[in-house]
């Protein structure tokens, strides 16, 4: 039994499945690996340094006074 050769539509439908399946996968989109920063926390976190860095730096001041015998400054109202 002879098997008959395939036909010009068949050979281009097979070529055309061969390269759409041969062709390497265009890679993923590239994922942020690293997290985007949240730039409210950060402020966040800034301020309260600052303000810790200042009460700080008050109450040094208020030692040293109190160390020199000056008077503590009122606070304005």
């Amino acid at each position: 039994m002879v098997r008959p050769l395939p036909t010009l539509a068949t050979l281009s439908m097979m070529a055309l499945l061969f390269a759409a399946c041969s062709e390497e996968a265009p890679p993923p989109p590239p994922q942020a690996s690293e997290k985007v920063p949240n730039v409210y926390l950060e402020a966040l976190q800034n301020a309260e340094a600052a303000r810790f860095e200042v009460e700080k730096r008050n109450l040094e001041e208020q030692r040293i006074n109190a160390l020199l015998g000056r008077e503590a400054p009122q606070p304005a109202r």
